[in-house]
Parts: structure tokens; sequence; C-alpha cells
């Protein structure tokens, strides 16, 4: 899956509109919907905030998956 995907796959796991994540993470409405389409990735903060007020990982929004420890030990190795 995509980062667009797994975006929209934990908003709405979190029953959350749009403009509650714009509200929580003061990211605006229409650039968590451009996230959402797949015309625009955030920066790496802004993917951090994202993860956060949704409860997940930036791995989970990159890859759509947790990484395991061994996972996490073999990209910090790069």
């Amino acid at each position: 899956m995509a980062f667009s995907d797994n975006l929209r796959k934990a908003r709405k796991h979190k029953s959350m509109s749009q403009a509650a994540l714009s509200g929580i993470t003061g990211v605006s409405v229409a650039a968590i919907c451009k996230y959402e389409k797949g015309t625009m990735l955030p920066t790496v903060i802004t993917a951090a905030e994202l993860a956060k007020a949704l409860g997940v990982t930036v791995e989970f929004l990159v890859y759509g998956k947790e990484m395991k420890n061994d996972e996490r030990k073999q990209a910090g190795d790069m």
C-alpha cells in the first residue's frame, strides 16, 4: 500500500475526519486531502505528527505495517 492508502486507513480506523486530524496536527485539510489522494507527500516532520495523532508509527504510514525490531536495526545500519 502507498502512503496515501495507509494514512486514510489509519484515519478511518480512528473514526476521524480530515478536519479533525487537521485540528489536532495543524496540517491543513487541503494538505491532508492531497496526501490521501497521493498527489503530495508530507515532510518527515509532518508525517511524524500525523502518525502521532493517529496512534501509529511513521513506518506504518510508509510501509503499511509495523516494522519488527530486526528490521529497525537493519534500517539503522544503512
